[in-house]
């Protein structure tokens, strides 16, 4: 298992995009911690890392109850190990993907402006095999334009009931730039220009009334909970639902669940 998480390190060691030569650690403030917080519907973790030397300038103390890791012990190579054989394979190829869409793709001023998600399995504290939502985003970059901090927030979604994928999205965190959404690390080069023409965003195909209904499905709500909570009949949630199904191809609630996480859309 060392030798896949070698595997993983080496990607962000190897690419020029995270050449650092100086280190220049970051000193986390209250507004970076509210950003955070901004993107969890559960249970989470967060953490700064240092592309100078990988090295962690900050970590969220619930690494402790979520993952057994102190924050003191925290680090990537303790990270790592708390993920299963298969899932360091496949975290091999989304990091694949992410580096090279962020160093080739997209221009240098355009980093900070996206968010990378993806869905990976880690052991919790108890040795429970827990889905984990990432999202991480850049928050420094050297004067060459190379990725020097980033933040990644980790969410338990196990209770989400969730159906976990192996696919990668690039959010833009503006209205200036395009979003590339559920992109499968197993289909490269990936034409990325074709995306934005065959794939749909869920927030496109939904009237705001439908998104609504969506994030209270993403709680647990039944129909009728939801019914009472937006002051309409559970016929009309019903008939919401069946909306939403036909318009996104999507059938089950798991599965639109997970899709809305990757979309960034709750």
């Amino acid at each position: 298992m060392k030798k896949e998480a070698d595997k993983v390190l080496q990607i962000w060691r190897d690419e020029p995009v995270f050449n650092i030569k100086n280190n220049n650690p970051y000193k986390i403030s209250e507004q970076v911690k509210q950003f955070a917080s901004l993107f969890t519907l559960g249970p989470f973790y967060y953490f700064i890392l240092n592309f100078h030397d990988l090295s962690i300038d900050y970590v969220h103390e619930t690494t402790e109850s979520l993952l057994g890791i102190s924050p003191e012990d925290f680090s990537m190579e303790t990270l790592l190990a708390k993920l299963p054989e298969e899932e360091l394979v496949s975290l091999q190829k989304k990091e694949a993907v992410a580096t090279h869409f962020l160093s080739t793709e997209i221009d240098k001023e355009e980093v900070m402006d996206y968010k990378v998600v993806y869905f990976l399995k880690a052991y919790n504290a108890q040795g429970d095999l827990r889905t984990f939502l990432h999202q991480a985003t850049t928050l420094t970059q050297s004067e060459e334009g190379n990725i020097q901090h980033t933040i990644g927030i980790q969410m338990d979604v196990t209770d989400l009931k969730i159906v976990k994928n192996d696919l990668i999205s690039f959010i833009s965190l503006n209205d200036k730039n395009k979003s590339y959404f559920n992109i499968d690390p197993e289909q490269l080069p990936y034409d990325y220009q074709s995306q934005l023409k065959t794939n749909s965003s869920l927030k496109s195909l939904l009237s705001n009334r439908e998104f609504e209904i969506v994030k209270l499905l993403s709680k647990g709500l039944t129909s009728k909970q939801i019914g009472v909570k937006l002051f309409i009949s559970t016929g009309t949630v019903s008939t919401h639902r069946k909306n939403i199904r036909k318009k996104t191809g999507i059938k089950s609630t798991a599965e639109l669940i997970s899709r809305s996480l990757m979309e960034g859309l709750f």
